[in-house]
């Protein structure tokens, strides 16, 4: 079976907690085998819109599809297919790590050999096999990271969504990290990757779009962002632009003046 072209189309979709509107009318699509960019300040609806691609939220209204499985009836398939690292990632705390990921090994029916050999290999990489027999009750928080990333990798899933994943990791393993998002959209997989810090996002995605108080302002790819107006910009300018906030240069010194 031949992939989707879009391996995520979310189609007018808004959710609300409570009085609180977290998303608005979104409308998206994102292309298979590409790193996506979902970017905006804390608060303005990265998490859910990830959830709900991730099928662990539903919508209140309109339709999210992942490849090219409709999320509120499919929603089993959807999450055997993803692999998903929230942002405050829910562990057993009573298991080692090891104990932990053999666990969603046996949910996913990995076998032994191959558990080990990925295993062995994600471990590795994110120079955290020392830790594998410690309770992840006892580990630090990049430590924990890494174990939730591995949890989300080890099932060789088609869709890999990461919100906010770089948080806590030392810097060798945020550059290996990041050369393997990079291998794995080049071998086909899509990678939705969540962030407030601009220099990731202009530096890892081929195509962002950028979120403000619930509502989709730009979908582009990030080269155009940056060219936006003639002049190759950074894209926090191009963020700052969208969301109305640029002018932002003297509230250091209006800071500073209240302290002297």
């Amino acid at each position: 079976m031949s992939k989707p072209y879009h391996s995520v189309e979310v189609s007018n979709v808004s959710k609300s907690y409570g009085d609180v509107v977290a998303l608005s009318h979104a409308t998206l699509k994102i292309g298979t085998g590409q790193i996506f960019g979902v970017i905006g300040p804390n608060g303005s609806g990265k998490s859910t819109m990830l959830k709900l691609i991730a099928s662990v939220l539903q919508p209140d209204s309109g339709d999210v599809r992942v490849l090219g499985l409709d999320c509120r009836t499919d929603y089993l398939e959807v999450r055997k297919a993803v692999g998903f690292v929230p942002e405050d990632s829910v562990m057993y705390q009573s298991l080692t790590s090891r104990e932990f990921l053999s666990l969603i090994s046996s949910i996913y029916d990995i076998g032994d050999d191959t558990f080990n050999k990925r295993l062995e290999a994600l471990s590795q990489a994110l120079d955290c096999t020392s830790v594998l027999d410690e309770l992840i009750g006892s580990l630090s928080f990049g430590n924990k990271q890494k174990i939730s990333i591995i949890s989300a990798l080890i099932h060789d899933p088609e869709l890999i969504v990461l919100d906010e994943p770089t948080k806590g990791l030392d810097p060798r393993s945020f550059r290996i990290f990041k050369d393997m998002l990079a291998m794995m959209a080049s071998n086909g997989k899509t990678i939705i990757l969540s962030t407030h810090v601009m220099e990731i996002a202009e530096e890892l995605c081929q195509r962002v779009c950028i979120i403000y108080k619930g509502e989709i302002l730009a979908e582009d790819a990030v080269s155009a962002l940056l060219s936006r107006g003639g002049a190759r910009r950074s894209l926090e300018r191009a963020f700052l632009d969208l969301t109305g906030e640029s002018g932002l240069e003297n509230i250091p010194q209006r800071v500073w003046e209240a302290f002297r």
